[in-house]
């Protein structure tokens, strides 16, 4: 089976991993607009609880993205000189994203 993904954000990686890793024999190709080794056009937040559902379902994958991870209590948004602090939760994101 031959499969081609557009876009290379978290869904399109995310669905091609699961994919080959249930069927070893499909030919899947990834379509992404900016260029190799890009680290912006997306980030990526998961609260605990959402962690505890892909974790159940996917513990693999929990373990290779928790270490790099990173963790906030509050974010501030700064926008026209005016300044709000947001109750992060304690949310972890994955490292390296623009959020």
């Amino acid at each position: 089976m031959r499969i081609a993904v557009i876009g290379g954000g978290p869904g399109g990686l995310y669905f091609s991993y699961l994919w080959k890793k249930r069927h070893p024999d499909a030919q899947i190709e990834l379509f992404e607009q900016n260029p190799a080794g890009a680290t912006w056009g997306f980030g990526v937040v998961f609260s605990e609880q959402a962690l505890e559902f892909l974790r159940a379902d996917d513990p693999d994958t929990v373990d290779a993205i928790a270490p790099r991870m990173e963790s906030w209590k509050n974010m501030t948004l700064n926008l026209r000189g005016e300044s709000v602090e947001i109750d992060g939760g304690a949310s972890p994101r994955s490292a390296g994203s623009n959020c």
